[in-house]
């Protein structure tokens, strides 16, 4: 190739654009446009080419400190890139405080010489000015010249090239006081703090106006009636016209807060030694903007009410059926009426496990989960109700079966007379060494279907009447062997007596081999297709031995009538009409069900070998 002359036009070198830690944020990349001749000066043409582009540290020889490759394009002999785009490492990890070289290889060419010395555009020589400090370029968001300035009690002093902010108390020598200790202010004050009064009488009080406003206090004090006995004292007090409420801690009693009214036997206490005590009363209510939310009440109930009056509970949750006084724990969810429609029970009827309810409008049960079926050691099941409390659908998690054993899942499906109709075994009757099992039986219970998985290890259906809607004759599978043509649906096929077991394609006249159709031709499928993999009674082919089946014909030899006896013609895979009689006896396929008047298409024909 032509050696080619750099022309250089501009390396343009920007202080942020190869920015140090200070300008991090700037992309560290350069500008670089140039001009590509031959040795005669005139431009190359337009096209791309591979540009390797390297930094050094002197003038020639020496190891490249940075270098790219980049594909550009060259139009009128001009190009244009940024270097440092694309390559680590960075032009930001290029010490530029040294003269620089660059050299530039234009595809296999090798790199021109001499090299180019970069030099600093204009707007790059304040970057000396910087020396070795820091730029700042902003302030909390402010940019350009920011003014600090000193607020109330603050004072600014430079001292060298630090900054030092001191404050002075605003209030007077009060404000010693206070110190802080890191994050932390704290105040060793041997007096006490007010808020809202001048002559506080505790460490820490806060008071409305005084007299009847809310307190806060927090006192160490020695009990004058016990001199040995040292406590801490919080009173919390709000005064009204019709009781009180309180947080206390005396010597003489154990309560820690109360709630009092003017009206006796309506008083909330917590106490040092005990929760919640409920006095004279049968229950609690909480109320929220006058509506009634939630009660607790002495029969360990807590009930949380759908309506604003409290009559009607939509959520009820207690610790024991009362009714039964053995079970477990319950939580009942009801409608707006008051009806139960789902209901959470920790022991159900004191004989199973957990057990959840569901139920429709009109009280009855729909849906039942439970963890145990019964009293033994049973899984868990689902039964399912229809609008009138039938079950008609029951999902065992473990089949007890009807012997001895107990495993697999179980699914059963319930006529409307309760009869079982259908049931899906995981394991035939709970048996671990049995496949699963469906069984249907009639409205009377009497089984009449049984499709069985594992039968000796094979799969089994039994029943009085099988009924086939998906095809029309009753095939096996063939390997077929054809010599220069493909197999295809409809094909007729003949035994091959070179290989056991096996048939090829038809090829001559009334051949008494004949075997039958290949099935599928017409979109008619198999009805049946027997076979057995990995033995002789196998193979990749459908093969109709009997019944309605499209098959190849040609009617050459004479048109082809519905009724027609038809065999093997000279035709590879395709049959004919018998038009001697004398030759056809062995070698007949069946009888033509269609018609084909001329030429060679599919005549549905109903197998019957003879």
């Amino acid at each position: 190739m032509t050696t080619r002359i750099l022309l250089l036009i501009s390396v343009i070198l920007a202080v942020a654009a190869v920015p140090d830690k200070t300008t991090a944020a700037l992309p560290p990349t350069l500008s670089y446009q140039g001009v590509l001749t031959d040795l005669a000066g005139v431009p190359l043409a337009d096209g791309t080419y591979n540009l390797t582009v390297r930094l050094y540290g002197q003038s020639a020889g020496g190891a490249a400190l940075w270098q790219e490759s980049q594909s550009v394009d060259l139009v009128g002999g001009v190009f244009s890139t940024v270097l440092g785009a694309t390559s680590p490492p960075t032009l930001g990890t290029i010490d530029f405080d040294q003269q620089l070289w660059l050299g530039l290889e234009v595809d296999t060419d090798g790199e021109m010489t001499p090299r180019t010395a970069l030099t600093a555009t204009p707007y790059s020589f304040i970057a000396g000015d910087l020396g070795d400090g820091v730029a700042l370029r902003s302030l909390n968001g402010l940019t350009d010249d920011v003014n600090l300035l000193a607020g109330s009690g603050v004072t600014i002093s430079p001292i060298g090239n630090d900054l030092v902010l001191s404050s002075t108390g605003g209030g007077g020598a009060a404000d010693a006081d206070w110190a802080f200790n890191g994050a932390n202010m704290y105040s060793l004050a041997s007096g006490f703090v007010g808020i809202g009064t001048t002559t506080p009488t505790r460490d820490l009080e806060i008071v409305n106006d005084g007299v009847n406003g809310v307190r806060f206090g927090l006192r160490d004090e020695t009990d004058p009636a016990v001199q040995s006995y040292q406590i801490a004292t919080m009173l919390i007090a709000t005064e009204l016209a019709n009781g009180s409420i309180g947080m206390t801690t005396t010597t003489g009693g154990s309560k820690t807060m109360h709630v009092r009214s003017s009206t006796p036997g309506t008083d909330l206490e917590l106490r040092a030694t005990e929760d919640v005590h409920l006095h004279h009363i049968s229950r609690l209510r909480i109320i929220r903007s006058g509506d009634d939310v939630a009660e607790f009440n002495n029969r360990d109930e807590m009930l949380f009410f759908a309506d604003p009056d409290g009559e009607v509970a939509g959520v009820m949750i207690r610790g024991y059926d009362p009714d039964s006084g053995n079970d477990g724990g319950e939580m009942i969810f009801n409608n707006e009426q008051g009806q139960a429609t789902i209901r959470l029970d920790g022991h159900m009827d004191g004989n199973h496990g957990g057990t959840i309810q569901m139920h429709g409008k009109a009280d009855n049960l729909a849906i039942e989960l439970r963890a145990q079926h019964n009293a033994g050691n049973n899984g868990g099941v689902i039964n399912v109700f229809d609008e009138v409390g039938t079950r008609t659908v029951r999902l065992d998690g473990e089949n007890s079966g009807n012997g001895p054993f107990e495993g697999g899942g179980r699914m059963s499906l319930y006529h409307e007379n309760g009869l079982e109709t259908t049931r899906l075994e995981a394991q035939e009757d709970g048996n671990p060494n049995q496949g699963g099992v469906l069984k249907l039986y009639d409205e009377a219970g009497n089984l009449t279907v049984q499709l069985d998985a594992d039968y000796g290890g094979k799969g089994r259906v039994i029943t009085e009447i099988l009924e086939i809607t998906g095809g029309a004759d009753l095939s096996e599978q063939f390997d077929i062997t054809s010599i220069g043509s493909s197999v295809l649906a409809g094909h007729v096929v003949c035994i091959d007596p070179d290989r056991p077991g096996e048939l090829k394609l038809s090829e001559r006249a009334y051949d008494t081999c004949v075997a039958g159709v290949v099935s599928g031709a017409g979109g008619v499928r198999p009805g049946m297709l027997m076979g057995q993999s990995g033995s002789a009674a196998d193979g990749a082919h459908p093969v109709a031995l009997t019944g309605r089946v499209y098959v190849q014909a040609d009617a050459a030899s004479g048109a082809i009538r519905p009724g027609d006896l038809l065999t093997t013609s000279d035709v590879p895979g395709h049959a004919m009409k018998v038009s001697d009689s004398s030759l056809a006896q062995g070698a007949i396929l069946g009888k033509a069900m269609t018609a084909l008047t001329d030429g060679r298409g599919l005549v549905l024909v109903l197998v019957t070998l003879q």
